[in-house]
């Protein structure tokens, strides 16, 4: 019976030593705010009340989750005096977040007086910014590990790749190791992305059902090596129709490009820009369709130079409906890729030798440079990220309270209008 209960608790605490050698947890950032004080008070005001209901209404939507809470002063009193304030204005935003529906058990704070001022105190403006309490709203994520190779296409490993594992809430970076293994960490109940990107390769994306990460054996990602002649197309890398600008899922995509160029720093490229055409006959130069192409080779080209690539290093082409992927589709997945770009390795010389395409100015490709109208207005806000998106609702009610005329302007000119204009 004894070696029964031995025997027992030994698996009980292998498997609990294997589960936690499996899995972890993790706090993922959701929201933070800062809440201000008057001089030598605790008590919030009604202004600050409103960025805590932002809190409270927030966290109805995150289970589960956690709050923390760190509370100073600036350095006016003595420093015990501002030690016990700090704690009075950490427990005023705790009962105010427990009085809104907060669990108290979910909550944690700390306070520090005077000892971590945000900003020195060379007048009251700044002081004001000291007198503070940070609130932050932390999801409770549990990760599970996941072990990978990576390899090139004969299978030979790839040692020290970079690793970037992504769901829809977070990101994080990992580097194999010299035998081309790699350990990582996925989120729980999310569908991930793994890209891997290597010195002398490109970089190559697999997508993890969130149903299959617990499961996994060992993950195998496979990159294309980079040499004179090779084309990479960059799948993810979409365009709106009839548009230069780039779908808001594809600035990962861009950003892996650029991390292979920078690894890659020897070699030269070829962006050649991609229109959807089926069933048309073959764009000539100056038309709508070719000029398109080349806007979109441009834009990239642009986007890399602005990430610090040598422009002599670059090369932008446009090739019109030419080589399309599909040529008789009618399917929009399929147009998409169409619509695509294409990067080729290619000597440095001829590269340097040669010269961009450039666009006339007969046509607009870019939402920024449409003059505003009612009629086009979603289809840009559509292009526009979040904060884009804020400007030039905001800069439309200014105009609209000043009797002023939008029609005159370009959705750029829109963005950067200054209320000092």
């Amino acid at each position: 019976m004894r070696f029964i209960l031995f025997i027992f608790f030994a698996l009980t605490i292998n498997l609990s030593t294997l589960y936690s050698q499996k899995f972890k947890d993790s706090l993922l950032l959701k929201y933070q705010t800062t809440i201000h004080f008057n001089s030598a008070k605790s008590d919030i005001t009604k202004n600050e009340k409103k960025k805590l209901d932002s809190v409270v209404n927030k966290a109805a939507y995150i289970r589960p989750y956690s709050i923390d809470i760190i509370a100073h002063t600036d350095k006016q009193g003595k420093e015990n005096y501002n030690i016990n304030l700090s704690e009075r204005r950490a427990i005023s935003i705790k009962n105010y977040l427990i009085c809104n529906g907060i669990i108290k058990e979910k909550i944690s704070f700390k306070y520090f007086g005077e000892s971590k001022p945000l900003v020195q105190e060379v007048d009251s403006k700044n002081r004001r910014l000291n007198r503070r309490g940070v609130v932050k709203l932390f999801k409770l994520q549990k990760y599970v590990k996941i072990n990978g190779i990576v390899t090139d296409e004969q299978g030979n490993l790839i040692p020290r790749a970079n690793i970037e594992v992504k769901s829809i809430d977070s990101k994080n970076y990992y580097l194999g190791d010299n035998k081309g293994n790699f350990k990582a960490y996925a989120p729980l109940g999310r569908d991930i992305t793994i890209t891997a990107t290597a010195k002398d390769f490109f970089y190559k994306t697999i997508k993890i059902k969130r149903k299959k990460i617990i499961n996994s054996k060992k993950i195998r990602i496979i990159i294309p090596k980079v040499k004179k002649g090779e084309k990479f197309i960059a799948k993810n890398l979409l365009f709106y129709g009839s548009r230069c600008n780039l779908r808001p899922t594809s600035f990962d995509e861009l950003k892996h490009i650029e991390s292979a160029i920078k690894l890659n720093n020897t070699l030269c490229f070829e962006i050649a820009g991609h229109i959807n055409g089926p069933f048309l006959p073959r764009s000539k130069k100056g038309s709508f369709e070719y000029e398109l192409s080349v806007s979109r080779a441009l834009a990239i080209y642009d986007s890399l130079k602005s990430y610090g690539i040598s422009k002599d290093r670059l090369l932008a082409k446009g090739y019109g409906n030419w080589f399309m992927i599909y040529p008789k589709t009618r399917e929009e997945k399929q147009m998409r890729y169409n619509r695509r770009v294409e990067l080729m390795v290619k000597d440095c010389e001829t590269i340097q030798a040669d010269k961009n395409d450039i666009l006339s100015s007969n046509f607009i490709f870019s939402v920024y440079d449409e003059r505003f109208s009612l009629k086009n207005l979603k289809e840009v806000l559509n292009v526009l990220n979040k904060h884009q998106k804020s400007k030039i609702l905001n800069t439309l009610k200014l105009f609209k309270a000043k009797g002023k005329n939008p029609k005159k302007f370009t959705y750029k000119e829109l963005l950067e209008y200054s209320d000092l204009d």
